[in-house]
């Protein structure tokens, strides 16, 4: 709920920004999460993903907030910081969620 408002009311976003966001989001994980199988998996035949992938994954995500928290602490723009941080941790998430699913 934080981040529509935030939107909205610190970054000025009209309402069909912010919808037309969220749905980009929604479909974007989606198909970053139907894809992952195919990008942890190395080699033709190799099997599915370990608990190693998974513990990789799951530090590769908690980066992406400590630097969003980093780059807003030295002063960097809010909204740029927040949209383009939230994009690429979005992403990592879909991957994080679909190896923690095969498992």
């Amino acid at each position: 709920m934080g981040l529509p408002v935030f939107l909205v009311a610190v970054l000025e976003w009209r309402f069909m920004q912010v919808g037309g966001f969220l749905a980009l989001w929604v479909i974007g994980y989606g198909l970053v999460q139907a894809a992952a199988p195919k990008l942890v998996r190395r080699g033709r035949h190799a099997q599915g993903p370990g608990g190693g992938t998974a513990r990789l994954w799951a530090f590769v995500l908690a980066l992406f907030p400590a630097t969003i928290a980093i780059a807003l602490q030295q002063g960097l723009p809010p909204g740029p910081v927040l949209v383009v941080g939230l994009i690429l941790f979005g992403i990592v998430f879909a991957i994080n969620s679909a190896v923690h699913s095969y498992e």
